[in-house]
C-alpha cells in the first residue's frame, strides 16, 4: 500500500513540474497580416482624330493625324452597303492613310465621310467628318475639316460641270458602258470607277464608249463617276462628274 501511495506522489509532482497549477496556456501570436499590395494601373490614352488632310473627288487616299493610342482609322460614308468601311493604319508618329481603293469612286463630291480612331482593343475613339472637295487645295485654304461653305463649294462645282468640254450620256443602274462626246482630237478617254481607271475607244469625232466590264455591278444609284480625257499634246480635259441615276 506504501508503494503505490508512494508512486502517486511521484507522479503528481511531476505533472506539476511540467504544468503548475492554475497556469494559463499562452495563444499562439497572430501571423501580422501582410501589407495590401498596390498594383498601378496603366491607361492607354483614348483613341481619336487630331485632323483630316484636304481630301477630294477622285482622291484614292485619305490622310491625316490621329492621337498617341489610335491603332487604325476607319472611314465611312462611302456609297457602300450599311456598315462597310475601309480601314488603314496609324504609324508610330500619330500619321494614318486609308486606301479607299477600290471604292474611291464612292466617295460622292460633296458629300461628307467619317473618320473614326480605332484603340488597340478595337474600341472606337473618336470621330471627325470631312467633306470630299472639288479639286486641289486652293492656296490658304483650311483642312477639308473646316472647308469652305457649302454653297461656295456647289457653286464651284456647278461652276466646272458647265466648263467641262465632255459631255456624258446618262448613267443608269447596271450600265455596261459609259458614252458621250469629247471634243475633236481628244485621243485618250477613261472613267475612274471605285479608284480604278477604265479607258475606253475615242473615235476622231470625239464619240467615246468605255467599257465597264466587271464594274457593271457597280452601277448604284448614289454613285459618282468621273470621266476625263487628254489630247495628243498632253492637255488633261476638264473632269465630268456624271451621277448614277435609275
Amino acid at each position: 500500500m506504501s508503494i503505490i501511495t508512494t508512486s502517486l506522489t511521484a507522479l503528481a509532482i511531476a505533472a506539476s513540474a511540467i504544468a503548475p497549477t492554475g497556469a494559463a496556456f499562452a495563444a499562439p501570436a497572430p501571423t501580422p497580416a501582410s501589407a495590401p499590395t498596390s498594383h498601378a494601373q496603366t491607361l492607354s490614352a483614348p483613341a481619336g482624330i487630331t485632323s483630316v488632310n484636304w481630301f477630294a473627288a477622285r482622291d484614292k487616299v485619305v490622310t491625316g493625324h490621329a492621337t498617341p493610342g489610335t491603332k487604325t482609322v476607319r472611314i465611312t460614308g462611302l456609297a457602300l452597303a450599311p456598315g462597310a468601311y475601309k480601314e488603314g493604319a496609324v504609324a508610330a508618329d500619330g500619321s494614318f492613310s486609308v486606301n479607299l481603293a477600290p471604292f474611291a469612286s464612292r466617295a460622292i463630291p460633296l458629300s461628307t465621310l467619317t473618320a473614326t480612331a480605332v484603340g488597340a482593343d478595337g474600341a472606337l475613339g473618336g470621330a471627325v467628318n470631312f467633306r470630299v472637295e472639288l479639286g486641289a487645295k486652293p492656296a490658304g485654304a483650311t483642312a477639308s475639316t473646316a472647308s469652305t461653305a457649302l454653297a461656295a463649294s456647289t457653286a464651284s462645282f456647278a461652276a466646272k460641270k458647265a466648263a467641262s468640254s465632255i459631255q456624258v450620256n446618262p448613267i443608269h443602274v447596271g450600265a455596261a458602258t459609259i458614252s458621250g462626246q469629247a471634243p475633236a482630237g481628244t485621243t485618250e478617254i477613261a472613267a475612274d470607277v471605285f479608284g480604278s481607271t477604265v479607258f475606253g475607244e475615242v473615235d476622231a469625232d470625239g464619240s467615246f464608249s468605255i467599257d465597264l466590264d466587271d464594274y457593271s455591278a457597280y452601277a448604284l444609284v448614289g454613285v459618282t463617276f468621273e470621266v476625263w480625257g487628254s489630247t495628243a499634246d498632253g492637255s488633261t480635259l476638264l473632269s465630268t462628274f456624271v451621277p448614277v441615276t435609275a
